[in-house]
């Protein structure tokens, strides 16, 4: 079950966290949704940012459309379903059971965890960590006295 998970999660490349999955699910359950962002964190149970962050990435993903309406904090999210999506239907049996589900979300956290873990070395400006010049001071050896005399108490 665990490659056919995996399988699955190659051909959806834009899935890459668990809330993105949570999210999904719930916009393929109820393809027109008039919510706010607030009201859908909430309801998933997630962070505002997670649900956010997940929202650009299906409709960066061509999933998910949205409207405002300019008086109104909610917006109308349509979900985008096309003959395109030829990973849907196995998706959807998949997800069908919460055994399907757990497995899923299982796999999606390690490659999470994985990327994190390979991200730690590169620094967040996305740039290969620079080696740092060590900085050597010559020291006089008037000063070196100096401050050897002050760690013994003030005696040379």
């Amino acid at each position: 079950m665990l490659e056919q998970a995996q399988r699955l999660l190659d051909r959806i490349a834009d899935v890459r966290r668990p809330a993105d999955l949570d999210l999904l699910l719930f916009f393929v359950r109820h393809p027109r949704t008039l919510m706010a962002s607030e009201q859908l964190a909430a309801f998933l149970g997630y962070e505002l940012k997670q649900i956010s962050e997940s929202l650009e990435v299906l409709l960066g993903a061509g999933l998910l459309t949205r409207s405002q309406h300019p008086a109104h904090a909610a917006r109308l999210f349509m979900f985008t379903s096309t003959e395109e999506l030829t990973w849907l239907p196995p998706f959807l049996e998949f997800t069908s059971s919460q055994e399907g589900r757990g497995v899923l979300r299982r796999e999606l956290k390690r490659r999470v965890s994985e990327t994190m873990t390979l991200t730690s070395a590169v620094d967040r400006y996305g740039r290969e960590p620079r080696s740092r010049p060590t900085l050597v001071r010559e020291q006089s050896a008037s000063s070196r006295d100096a401050k050897t005399a002050a760690r013994r108490g003030g005696q040379r």
